[in-house]
Order: C-alpha cells, then sequence, then structure tokens
C-alpha cells in the first residue's frame, strides 16, 4: 500500500469511516436506514481490510500505464492497416509487450502482500482472535512486544527466503524470450 499516499495516514483515515461511533459508514447507514449502524471493521474485518488494500491499487495502475505507453504506435497503426481488428492487437501485441509490465506488478504485489504491516498494526493489532496476524505482524511481536530476537531473526530470513523464491519463479515463468 506505498506509493502516492503514506500507509499510515491511509489506514487512519479508513479507520475513521469504519468507526463505528463517529465513522462515515454508520453515517450514511443512519441517514438512510435509521438507527445505529454495526461495527463494521469488527463484523466484516477480512471485506474491510480487502477495501483499503483495493484502494492502493492505483499504483498499479500507474506501473500499467506507464507500460502501455511504451507500446510503439508504429506496430498498432501497421496491424490496423493490415486488418486486425482490436481485440486481435490487444492479444497478438499489446498483452506481449506488457509482459516485463506484469512481471513487475506481480512480483511488486506479491512482496507487498507479505510485507503488509501498517494497517494491520494500526487498525487490528492482529486481531479480532488473530484473523489478521501476518507475517511481518509476527515478527514484530517476537521481536517487540516477547523479545525473542532469534525468533524474530529466523522468521525474518524464512521470508527472505520465500519472497526469493517467488520472485525468482516469477521472474522465470514471466521471462521475456525476445532478444534485442
Amino acid at each position: 500500500m506505498t506509493g502516492a499516499l503514506p500507509a499510515v495516514a491511509t489506514t487512519i483515515t479508513w479507520a475513521f469511516v469504519f468507526n463505528p461511533k463517529y465513522g462515515y459508514l454508520n453515517a450514511v447507514y443512519t441517514a438512510l436506514l435509521g438507527g445505529d449502524g454495526p461495527d463494521w471493521f469488527m463484523q466484516h474485518t477480512l471485506g474491510c481490510l480487502i477495501m483499503i488494500a483495493v484502494w492502493g491499487f492505483g499504483n498499479t495502475m500507474m506501473i500499467f500505464l506507464a507500460g502501455l505507453q511504451e507500446v510503439p504506435k508504429s506496430l498498432v497503426e501497421a496491424a490496423t492497416v493490415d486488418g486486425a481488428n482490436a481485440w486481435s492487437r490487444y492479444i497478438r501485441i499489446t498483452l506481449p509487450l506488457l509482459r516485463r509490465t506484469f512481471a513487475l506488478v506481480l512480483i511488486l504485489t506479491t512482496i507487498g502482500s507479505f510485507l503488509a504491516f501498517e494497517q494491520f498494526f494500526i487498525m487490528t493489532s492482529g486481531g479480532p482472535r488473530q484473523k489478521t496476524l501476518t507475517v511481518v505482524y509476527k515478527i514484530f511481536v517476537e521481536a517487540f512486544q516477547s523479545f525473542e530476537m532469534g525468533d524474530a531473526a529466523a522468521l525474518s530470513m524464512v521470508l527472505l527466503v520465500i519472497l526469493l523464491f517467488l520472485s525468482y519463479l516469477q521472474l522465470r515463468l514471466l521471462r521475456d524470450d525476445t532478444r534485442f
């Protein structure tokens, strides 16, 4: 969730939106249906966290926009002159040329998903009933609350190996076989 807006500021804003007493979501609920709204975050924790994660996809879209701008217009124009329809141009020209962009986005989002910490720390502290306990949050708990530095270091190294393996695998699967 890094990028244009700091993750902490975004998370605090979303925490205010989901606040059961003063949040915007309950204000809309009360205005439309009357009565007090539910505690959205406690009842729909995973859904709320997914909503927060989707909010951060604007950065991914900016990367794809940059990738689309790198597709040579001459190739698209040549395919149009040759009679290719829009779907054919997209499948045969645009998507193959976005292969490296897809690889970058896949690696960044995978690593970002594993390293998610701020929203879980600020909004849930690993709860309710440790449903939102992530690997990085577990490392934080081991290191700075339980003072088990060795366990935290070991978990960090395991996480590093997993991320290196996944990044390598993704690069191998999405590698570009064309050489310039």
